[in-house]
C-alpha cells in the first residue's frame, strides 16, 4: 500500500506529468508534419490534423484535471502545531507535556 502511496506522489509531480505530455504532443505533431509531406495530395493531411486536435484536447483536459486535484490537495489547512495551556492560555507546543510558562503538566 506504501509503494502505491509514492507510486502517486511521484506521478503528480509536475516534472513526470510535463514530460509526458511532451511525449504524446511531440508524437501527435511527428504524424502532423509526416503527412504533410507524404499525404497533402491525398487530403488525408486533414484527417490527421483533426486527430492531432483531438489528442491535443484530451491531454489538455487531464492535465486540468491533475492540476485541479493537485490544488485541493495543496489548499488543505496545515495540523495544529500548538495547543493552549489549560491553566494559564498560553500557546505552547503540541508534543510539550508541561507548560514553559506555568510549569502545569498538559498532558502526554
Amino acid at each position: 500500500m506504501r509503494m502505491l502511496a509514492e507510486f502517486k506522489e511521484f506521478a503528480m509531480k509536475g516534472n513526470v506529468v510535463d514530460m509526458a505530455v511532451g511525449v504524446v504532443i511531440g508524437g501527435a505533431f511527428g504524424k502532423i508534419v509526416a503527412s504533410f509531406l507524404n499525404d497533402v495530395m491525398n487530403g488525408a493531411f486533414i484527417t490527421t490534423v483533426v486527430d492531432f486536435v483531438i489528442v491535443a484536447f484530451a491531454i489538455f483536459m487531464m492535465v486540468k484535471a491533475m492540476n485541479t486535484l493537485k490544488h485541493k490537495q495543496a489548499s488543505a489547512p496545515p495540523p495544529p502545531s500548538e495547543k493552549k495551556c489549560v491553566e494559564c492560555l498560553s500557546l505552547i507546543p503540541i508534543e510539550a507535556k508541561r507548560c514553559r510558562h506555568c510549569t502545569q503538566l498538559v498532558g502526554a
